[in-house]
């Protein structure tokens, strides 16, 4: 399963995130965390990749704008209240993440593609979400 730029700046933020909380482990909510963050974010000023690639990951992140705007989700606004609902103890199921990424590789199977884009785990969890992320989502 392999995972896209975008993708992989989403995992590497949630271990941040975790890491940061002091939890050994972390379940979905860590990632969609990375994907409020990513989403804020333009692919020149994050990562060191050939044009193409930067022309990519922007699309990406474009379409995690437009999935959050569509759902009128101030990311800012949310990351801040869920990092908040993390650290103070609200569940996140590090067992949940696996079943997750099967269903974003699902979606990008569906795109005809090999490799998982962010813009697929948010379809997914927005779509699924855990009942943590349901609680900030229904807001």
């Amino acid at each position: 399963m392999k995972q896209s730029y975008t993708l992989q700046f989403a995992r590497l933020r949630a271990a941040s995130e975790a890491e940061f909380m002091e939890r050994d482990s972390y379940g979905i909510e860590f990632w969609f965390l990375g994907l409020l963050k990513l989403s804020e974010l333009r692919a020149k000023d994050t990562f060191r990749l050939p044009e193409a690639e930067l022309e990519k990951a922007d699309a990406d992140i474009e379409i995690l704008r437009e999935m959050f705007k569509s759902r009128k989700i101030d990311t800012e606004y949310l990351r801040a209240r869920l990092r908040h609902a993390l650290n103070h103890g609200a569940e996140s199921n590090p067992n949940n993440v696996d079943v997750y990424l099967s269903r974003a590789m699902e979606k990008a199977r569906e795109r005809g593609d090999d490799v998982i884009l962010a813009g697929d785990l948010l379809q997914v969890l927005l779509a699924e979400p855990t009942d943590t992320l349901r609680r900030f989502l229904e807001e």
